[in-house]
């Protein structure tokens, strides 16, 4: 065997060989070992769709002529991401209610969580209605935690007069005098 012929059959080796391995690599034989968050996840879509399918069977009467029962009022929870040195800085909060659902006569609660590290010396909600002139404000009491990271609720009964909420703004100021909002267009 000539020289070249030699070479060429170990350059058309090392191609094959290396094909061979590139795909043993990039194969990945599917498995049924599950990591913990991917069974949270699971175990939470899961519940989930038990919920729904809950509300979807209490809504259908179950004879005819037969009324529902009524479902329970979910709460309706957020969570704020903010700069890692933005304070004071809102963590979460939730309202009793989807506020676009709130009709006047309601008692709407709402809740944060917030913290700075100089204190929050005030935390407060301004609802406002259909139009610009119907506003409401409460003033948020701490219920847990202390005035650097702690939890602030305050409770509201809709006026009549606001057939839907249009917006809602929650404020909280820290002992500096810095103030952060939270503005909620419904």
């Amino acid at each position: 065997m000539s020289e070249q012929k030699i070479i060429l059959f170990i350059v058309v080796i090392a191609i094959v060989a290396g094909i061979i391995i590139l795909a043993g690599l990039n194969y990945s034989p599917k498995t049924d070992n599950f990591t913990e968050k991917e069974i949270e996840t699971t175990e939470k879509e899961s519940e989930t769709e038990e919920k729904i399918q809950e509300k979807d069977e209490q809504q259908l009467p179950e004879e005819p002529g037969k009324e529902p029962e009524e479902v329970e009022e979910e709460e309706y929870g957020f969570n704020v991401s903010s700069a890692a040195e933005l304070y004071p800085k809102f963590i979460s909060g939730k309202f009793s209610k989807r506020p676009s659902e709130v009709k006047g006569g309601e008692t709407f609660n709402v809740s944060i969580k917030a913290e700075d590290p100089d204190g929050i010396s005030m935390a407060k909600m301004t609802v406002v209605g259909q139009e610009e002139s119907l506003r409401e404000e409460v003033r948020f009491e701490l219920v847990t935690g202390d005035e650097f990271s702690g939890t602030w609720e305050g409770s509201l009964i809709i006026p009549q007069e606001i057939t839907r909420i249009s917006w809602t703004n929650i404020y909280i100021q820290n002992k500096s005098g810095k103030e952060n909002k939270l503005e909620f267009k419904w």
